[in-house]
């Protein structure tokens, strides 16, 4: 691992790390303690995903970790992505910002609009299971469960 670069511990509670272990062994297929190409060929076959030899090496290479990567450097690259999602305060605001109700509720209606002037052209299909799963099923009237869903991810 480059020793320039560290893990952010502040983007990553323990119970987190403690996640994120449990999902490096599960790749870790072999348990040599490193996530190699054959690993996430295996990983990908049993989830029923079909992938291309240069896609995983993009995976691989995409943290600059080489050909294996350790649980150091796992959390490293996770810690890098988990930066860049904003944490549960500001989204908690954000849906209240766009929501008509105190509690942040907002309608699926509204709230597709609002991905689509966010850029999410196809917003409808992109996020069709997170609305579906927290807002009912009912996508004319029905309202999205900010609460719950912001519950549900963690991300303080």
């Amino acid at each position: 691992m480059d020793s320039s670069t560290s893990v952010n511990f502040n983007v990553l509670s323990s119970e987190l790390i403690d996640r994120l272990k449990v999902a490096f062994q599960m790749i870790d297929d072999d348990g040599d303690g490193s996530i190699t190409k054959e690993d996430l060929k295996k990983t990908f076959k049993t989830l029923g995903v079909t992938i291309g030899e240069n896609e995983l090496d993009g995976m691989l290479n995409s943290g600059g970790v080489g050909e294996e990567v350790s649980f150091p450097e796992f959390l490293r690259v996770m810690s890098g992505s988990f930066e860049q999602f904003s944490s549960k305060k500001e989204l908690e605001d954000s849906f209240k910002n766009i929501s008509s109700e105190s509690d942040g509720n907002v309608s699926q209606q509204e709230l597709t609009m609002h991905l689509k002037e966010a850029g999410f052209q196809d917003a409808e299909s992109q996020f069709s299971e997170i609305t579906k799963h927290y807002g009912g099923g009912d996508k004319k009237n029905g309202k999205f469960k900010s609460e719950l869903f912001l519950n549900s991810i963690g991300n303080e």
